[in-house]
């Protein structure tokens, strides 16, 4: 698979948060850069580090005015230029390879990295789209899929909503072979990037399609779905909470992440308002994944 995306430079800015500002952050950065990543602080999961790249560095004013618009001006960061031939595939691509019970994510790009033949096998580029496999959100999606495919669950109609790389539409594919599966992001490079790397991993049975949420003639003609991924953020995944219900069949499944262990409660109340019933809650390292079924 070839990577387009080859500039020979890029700014990096960061700033080290507490998991209570984290809100303040929360969807509000997207917008204003080429990509942007949390990372907790490893050994202190009060703290994370928010990593937000540019191609071009950033004017005078421009960063103190982010934080202004955000109500967070005191935060401090600092600016890093990145010398690379191919600094976006460096810095979010080139993570190490990820297990999580039966499937194994590998980046497409480590050639030394040793391939198991007794896994199922995910051969990943993320390039400018989020979702290694890395992240904590993205295991405790796979993990909570797992589960329920451990616990017998066949699944016909699946939808990825925010599929970002794709990870998790792959990762329904290898779990369960025989169902339809729908990838949509409201970005188009996002959306690129899933239908290269299903190109690139040989699967048919993967349809993909760029989409605002749950607002398009896509999504809605191929419902209601009997399982959705929507790992995304925690103000996203409320405000679409009854467009989930009205998208997903009776009986149906939801892993709803991308958010904090203490956004949860809000997450998992707006959800029941709408007419879904908590199942389990995946924690990892201050992450969660809600797993949500629509009994009626």
């Amino acid at each position: 698979m070839e990577n387009s995306c080859k500039p020979s430079v890029c700014f990096e800015i960061k700033f080290e948060i507490s998991m209570d500002e984290f809100d303040f952050f929360d969807g509000d950065l997207e917008e204003k850069f080429e990509a942007v990543s949390f990372t907790p602080v490893e050994g202190n999961e009060e703290l994370l580090v928010v990593s937000c790249f540019m191609r071009t560095k950033p004017e005078e004013g421009y960063i103190e005015g982010i934080l202004k618009e955000i109500g967070k001006p005191e935060i401090g960061y600092e600016i890093e230029k990145i010398e690379s031939e191919n600094w976006l595939s460096e810095n979010q691509v080139c993570f190490p390879p990820v297990e999580v019970g039966e499937l194994f994510i590998y980046n497409v790009y480590a050639g030394d990295t040793i391939i198991p033949d007794n896994k199922k096998l995910i051969a990943l580029n993320a390039t400018t789209a989020f979702g290694s496999g890395e992240h904590q959100t993205t295991k405790g999606c796979l993990m909570a899929a797992i589960d329920l495919k451990n616990q017998g669950l066949e699944f016909v109609k699946i939808l990825d909503m925010g599929c970002g790389s794709g990870v998790l539409s792959m990762g329904a594919y290898h779990l369960w072979r025989n169902a339809e599966i729908f990838a949509v992001d409201i970005d188009d490079e996002a959306v690129r990037v899933t239908q290269e790397n299903i190109k690139y991993n040989k699967i048919e049975n993967v349809k993909y399609q760029q989409s605002n949420g749950y607002d398009s003639d896509f999504v809605r003609d191929n419902g209601a779905y009997d399982f959705v991924f929507a790992n995304i953020l925690a103000e996203p995944l409320i405000a679409m909470a009854g467009n989930l219900y009205d998208n997903l069949k009776i009986g149906g499944y939801a892993i709803l992440s991308g958010l904090l262990n203490r956004q949860e409660e809000w997450v998992i109340d707006e959800h029941k308002k709408n007419g879904l019933e908590l199942v389990k809650v995946f924690q990892i390292d201050g992450w969660s994944a809600i797993l949500m079924k629509k009994e009626k």
